[in-house]
């Protein structure tokens, strides 16, 4: 569906485009491949269902599609609203089986930890920008740990998906934190603009009303013409 969206959206309501169709095709032969696929990868047989249902939508709105050279902004919706309730159902199970795993690993470390080992854990998340928000690793482990979110012991590795790059950035957390208690007493002081504080400060001395509306003073006065 998502991959069917991103084709056709910007062409919709109109003849559709060469390239368009290209992916298209392209799309349906995969789809094909994918179905003959799903009996053998999938032992549940909710989980299969679904996905062929899903395979099955797809590939027939591919077929419409290519056959009336043009997609209405209409078609794409319905589709995608028929479609939701499945995509929702998969997003609810992956996200499950993705806690399942993380549970699982903390357990066996748990076991194999003592308490000061434990609580001493840093965990570190590498993720891409937009998914920062919500994150199911910071969420699991925020509630794992106790804690609102990011903070002492969670650290989200934005763009950082190179474990070398993830280290380092633990290095420098740990560093700032170092630095923010010795400079500051505040061993987050360091995770925020420095300069905040102060600039907080200095802002409540300016006046910004001036700039928040235009006085008279300020506009421009008309000239009457002389004819």
């Amino acid at each position: 569906p998502l991959s069917l969206f991103c084709i056709l959206h910007a062409s919709v309501d109109q003849r559709l485009p060469a390239s368009s169709a290209t992916k298209l095709s392209v799309l349906g032969q995969a789809l094909s491949a994918v179905r003959r696929d799903l009996p053998s990868a999938f032992d549940n047989s909710q989980q299969r269902a679904r996905q062929e249902k899903l395979v099955t939508a797809c590939s027939e709105f591919i077929a419409d599609v290519l056959r009336q050279d043009k997609c209405s902004a209409k078609q794409l919706d319905d589709l995608l609203d028929q479609l939701r309730p499945l995509i929702l159902a998969n997003t609810a199970e992956a996200a499950r089986l993705r806690i399942d795993n993380y549970h699982r690993q903390m357990k066996q470390w748990r076991r194999e930890l003592n308490d000061d080992q434990w609580q001493r854990i840093q965990v570190i998340i590498p993720g891409a920008t937009m998914p920062r928000n919500n994150s199911l690793a910071v969420g699991y482990f925020a509630k794992l740990f106790e804690q609102a979110g990011e903070g002492n012991r969670l650290i989200y590795a934005e763009s950082r998906f190179d474990e070398s790059q993830a280290l380092a950035l633990l290095g420098t957390h740990l560093l700032d934190r170092q630095i923010g208690v010795a400079f500051f007493d505040d061993a987050s002081r360091m995770s925020r603009d420095m300069l905040g504080p102060s600039a907080d400060a200095y802002l409540d001395t300016l006046d910004f009303e001036p700039l928040r509306r235009r006085e008279e003073s300020a506009q421009p006065k008309s000239k009457a013409k002389a004819y």
